[in-house]
């Protein structure tokens, strides 16, 4: 949802008058025919739309009571995911600690053991101990 108090530069609790003096000002700023460019098309449309919806009483207040639905919304989706996120963050904290701890087998003991699998390569010392046996 667009902030149209934002896009004017008024506060929440700016009167009617001072809305109105606000978009003249920003109108005259933005119109397309002192500013060129796609920017300023785009701005205006932006304002003129900001200024429909908060020019009248009726239509300001639909738009707050839409406006604070719409943030308290957010603000419990996201106290209703930051606790799993925090287990989250936790477990693979506690995964990576439990990790270290575990003894794992050096890479000189998973050589060995390839290599009495695969089989030794034939190196000079391997075939001397063949001869002399």
């Amino acid at each position: 949802m667009k902030d149209y108090y934002k896009i004017l530069g008024v506060k929440e609790n700016a009167s009617e008058e001072e809305i109105r003096a606000r978009w003249i000002e920003l109108t005259k700023h933005y119109h397309p025919d002192l500013s060129k460019g796609n920017k300023s098309e785009q701005k205006i449309k932006e304002i003129n739309e900001a200024y429909q919806t908060l020019k009248f009483s009726s239509n300001r207040m639909e738009y707050d009571l839409k406006r604070n639905y719409e943030r308290k919304k957010r603000r419990l989706y996201i106290k209703r995911i930051s606790p799993y996120g925090i287990i989250f963050v936790l477990l693979i904290i506690l995964c990576t600690l439990l990790i270290g701890k575990l003894q794992v087998p050096s890479l000189r003991k998973l050589e060995s053991v390839t290599y009495h699998l695969k089989g030794a390569p034939q190196t000079q010392s391997n075939q001397s101990i063949k001869e002399t046996r």
